[in-house]
């Protein structure tokens, strides 16, 4: 689900990708992937709401600040909020201690922007397969990675993909049919494409045209050129 200025577009199948994954018995690792302003990281966060979740989102820095602020992410989500109670000197050491910590119940570990993980540290992306394919094959976890390209997990066996890409237009039309008429909608979907990342500018409130001069032409507007 994409929250859009308060609507919001449903992506049932890919979500269904991920419901079964949680629903499963063993262990699961979801790849998702598309680029920028697709709706990854909204769709990920939906699905975790009210679930035991660790959400981590690594940056383009180095392996010591990604690993610092993972135990921050990892003590924020089980530890109620405190933000230092663990400390993780490698991938490895914290991919292993959640596997502990879900042996009585069922957790996911949502790593974003996983190719900046990958690109932060030359050694870890071999690391964290290897800990895929075989360390956490036994644990009660789903691993949900996010990238904007694929990253080569997606080969590993078991493995789920989810590629996001532009919304169809009756995606589109489901989220704005109670406020513009066919024709309306029709325009809109052509001066967005279905783009989530253009769609969220849109106030529904606001006629086509309204629209259009507010996200394209005037010169202080997100989409102008």
């Amino acid at each position: 689900m994409i929250y859009l200025n308060e609507r919001h577009i449903e992506r049932r199948e890919e979500k269904g990708v991920l419901d079964e994954a949680y629903l499963s018995d063993r262990f699961e690792l979801v790849t998702v992937t598309g680029p920028s302003g697709s709706g990854k990281t909204a769709m990920i966060r939906e699905f975790c709401r009210d679930k035991r979740a660790v959400l981590f989102t690594a940056s383009r820095t180095n392996i010591a600040i990604n690993l610092s602020s993972f135990s921050k992410a990892v003590s924020k989500a089980l530890y109620k909020g405190l933000r230092s109670l663990v400390r993780f000197t490698s991938v490895e050491e914290g991919m292993l201690f959640l596997k502990r910590m879900a042996v009585n119940r069922r957790l996911i570990v949502v790593i974003d922007d996983c190719d900046a993980l990958f690109q932060s540290d030359p050694g870890t992306e071999g690391t964290f397969r290897e800990l895929l394919s075989h360390d956490m094959q036994d644990a009660n976890v789903v691993v949900v990675t996010v990238s904007r390209s694929a990253t080569g997990l997606e080969t590993i066996a078991g493995c789920r993909s989810i590629v996001l890409g532009n919304l169809p237009f009756s995606a589109v039309r489901d989220a704005y049919g109670d406020r513009y008429d066919d024709h309306d909608l029709v325009r809109l979907y052509a001066m967005t494409g279905g783009s989530p990342g253009i769609l969220r500018y849109i106030d529904p409130d606001r006629t086509i045209n309204q629209n259009i001069d507010s996200v394209y032409l005037s010169p202080d507007s997100p989409m102008y050129r």
